[in-house]
């Protein structure tokens, strides 16, 4: 299982910057950005729910995920 949330945490975040940018450099800050945003609400969510601290970052960063790619879906209309 950790090796899986390990992957996930890596993966996600440049998927996400990689819909929202064609740009390298505004590609490494959004994914850092992301990727500080999901930790912190992910720890946040995980303190008030009682849960794992790992599966919450990995859901914020999919939750990230979804967004981008509905916003990038409408945007393309």
């Amino acid at each position: 299982m950790g090796i899986i949330l390990v992957v996930a945490v890596l993966i996600t975040p440049g998927c996400t910057a990689r819909l929202l940018t064609d740009r390298f450099d505004r590609m490494l800050l959004i994914a850092t950005a992301s990727s500080v945003l999901a930790s912190c609400l992910g720890v946040y969510v995980s303190f008030f729910i009682d849960g794992d601290t790992g599966p919450c970052i990995v859901l914020a960063q999919a939750t990230m995920f979804a967004g981008a790619l509905v916003w990038k879906h409408h945007r393309l209309r």
